[in-house]
């Protein structure tokens, strides 16, 4: 099972080190080429990639990113047709504080376009800090996506000469890790769970059990707090 989750994460790492090396070689790539392709060819390598991110240091920010269709982007309902939307800041531009996205279907046509003067600031993000803090690759903790399955991000910085200039950022779903637990159970009335060090469930056979809603608000659940017991007696029974 631990190759088996071994093998859902390291092409992302992989990915991640290919966006940062060309990132680092050519600094201007990310700003000027044609990186919507680039980047949508990557993400497109696995189901699993919510989103490819790229931060600047001076508050450029570039981007793909699947679309669900109920979205909203600035207030405004997403096009109905949308799968996936490109998005960027582009400081050195003639619009330094315009944020664009731009909306594709499935078939990468276009179907539409917004704009807003909305700041978004990619260094105050968690992925960016965390990142550029380490220096190097960093996984950042698991968090509970609209969607209602879980996710995180693998982040890692790229520099210019010696000096950070960005992060890029890859945000994948773990829901295919749950779909794997479940093809692993030893019986029908058994759970498997991946869960993390303070005992929020990561991932699970039966994914009505990541998530838990308490005063009209829905988080990640923890092994704690399940509808079953046993897990949680597993947990603790070494203690004993």
């Amino acid at each position: 099972n631990d190759l088996k989750i071994y093998e859902y994460f390291n092409p992302v790492h992989v990915l991640a080190d290919s966006i940062a090396q060309l990132a680092t070689d050519d600094n201007k790539f990310f700003r000027e080429g044609k990186w919507s392709n680039y980047l949508l060819g990557s993400m497109n390598s696995s189901p699993n990639i919510l989103s490819l991110d790229l931060g600047f240091e001076d508050g450029s920010f570039t981007s793909v990113k699947r679309i669900d269709a109920d979205s909203k982007v600035f207030g405004k309902p997403v096009p109905p047709t949308a799968t996936y939307a490109v998005r960027w800041i582009n400081k050195k531009s003639k619009q330094p504080n315009a944020y664009h996205y731009v909306f594709f279907d499935s078939k990468n046509l276009e179907v539409g376009a917004i704009s807003s003067d909305e700041p978004y600031i990619p260094k105050s993000r968690g992925w960016y800090k965390e990142a550029t803090k380490a220096g190097k690759t960093i996984i950042t903790n698991p968090d509970l996506k609209k969607s209602g399955g879980t996710g995180l991000s693998i982040a890692k910085p790229f520099f210019l000469e010696k000096n950070i200039a960005g992060v890029i950022a890859i945000d994948m779903s773990l829901d295919e890790i749950g779909d794997f637990l479940k093809s692993q159970l030893i019986s029908e009335d058994s759970i498997s769970l991946l869960i993390d060090e303070n005992g929020f469930i990561v991932a699970s056979s039966d994914k009505t059990q990541t998530a838990k809603k308490a005063d009209g608000k829905i988080s990640m659940n923890q092994v704690y707090t399940m509808d079953s017991k046993i897990p949680s007696i597993a947990l603790l029974s070494p203690q004993n």
